[in-house]
């Protein structure tokens, strides 16, 4: 399996290179300018949803199942995987804490869904779904934490308001 996943790891590598050529020849002709951004075919801005299998040139076929590989063979193919993505512009929001190989089954999940390229800009992909509950990544993201420390301070907030407020009326 090391062969293969050593190749597979050089063609996401070539494929992000060659998306970065692209694009260096699209500002070497001035076509990054706001105005030839804005004129690109309607389906960049409005949607034209596809696999991101698709947009990216490699099919999720070609990422074995995770079981079949090692911890190191899966870091690897993260690293590689999201580099690809950034280079076409989308972004995966993973807790900065997540290690590369725990990243891989969402990643590969992720191939398989639909996504709108818009040809600029930054595109960002939600692996969380914000319920504590389902957790994909439990001991190494805070996000439910934080969410729920700044409801209590909105409430917080919003009951001082009411309270002042009433105090005014009554005063």
């Amino acid at each position: 399996m090391k062969p293969y996943i050593e190749e597979l790891i050089n063609d996401l590598q070539e494929a992000a290179e060659q998306a970065n050529q692209r694009e260096g020849n699209k500002k070497e002709k001035g076509k990054d300018t706001l105005l030839n951004q804005l004129c690109q075919p309607k389906e960049y801005h409005f949607g034209n949803p596809r696999k991101l299998e698709e947009i990216l040139g490699i099919p999720r076929a070609a990422f074995p199942p995770e079981h079949l590989l090692t911890k190191e063979e899966k870091a690897g193919l993260s690293k590689a995987m999201e580099e690809l993505m950034q280079t076409w512009g989308f972004y995966t929001d993973f807790p900065p804490r997540v290690p590369m190989h725990l990243r891989y089954p969402m990643l590969r999940k992720i191939w398989k869904s639909e996504q709108v390229y818009t040809g600029m800009g930054v595109n960002y992909i939600d692996v969380c779904e914000f319920e504590e509950s389902s957790c994909p990544y439990p001991n190494y993201c805070t996000m439910c934490n934080l969410i729920r420390e700044q409801e209590k301070l909105y409430n917080d907030l919003m009951k001082k308001r009411s309270d002042n407020q009433n105090s005014d009326k009554n005063g």
